[in-house]
């Protein structure tokens, strides 16, 4: 079957393509920092996210949880912090989330701040009560998914680019 796409269709197609590679290049670029710093443990802050929940997804099975909260430093365009557990198919796991009913999950990183006060690294410490040392290595990156403004006829898509610093707030000096 032959797809005929118009110039403007492929010039959308590969940016949302590229921009849905970035938030994996930003986590990713952010662990390495964190690493080529040689941050010791003390260098860290303990920060607690408050994420709201789902459980369940088509493909992953009813065990998947998906774990988000809105970015602090998201501007005008809507922004939220996530975090997909698909490597951790546990039954365990998805019942002791489903256990905080319509409250949020605490989930709590260690950041490491720049001298400018803002994140530049970050590692999961524990969801609830359950430690990172529990969940596979992708399941503990946190991402970032946000939402186009504009999309009418005529009108000019806008998207900021974020990155996981923005899902914790400023360190205070």
């Amino acid at each position: 079957m032959l797809v005929i796409m118009s110039k403007k269709t492929r010039r959308l197609s590969t940016m949302i393509a590229v921009l849905g590679l970035l938030p994996i290049a930003v986590v990713l670029g952010q662990a390495q920092e964190t690493q080529k710093a040689g941050a010791a443990m003390s260098d860290f802050t303990p920060v607690t996210l408050s994420m709201r929940w789902a459980r369940g997804d088509p493909h992953y099975g009813p065990n998947f949880i998906w774990l988000s909260t809105p970015c602090l430093t998201s501007g005008d365009v809507p922004c939220e912090c996530t975090m997909q557990f698909k490597g951790t198919n546990s039954k365990e796991f998805a019942d002791y989330i489903s256990s905080f009913g319509d409250g949020p999950v605490p989930v709590v990183y260690q950041v490491l701040y720049g001298s400018d006060g803002l994140a530049h690294g970050n590692r999961l410490e524990s969801v609830g009560n359950w430690q990172a040392d529990r969940f596979p290595r992708n399941d503990r990156l946190l991402g970032i998914s946000f939402t186009f403004k504009g999309g009418k006829p005529g009108q000019k898509q806008r998207a900021n680019i974020h990155d996981p610093a923005g899902c914790f707030p400023p360190k205070a000096n």
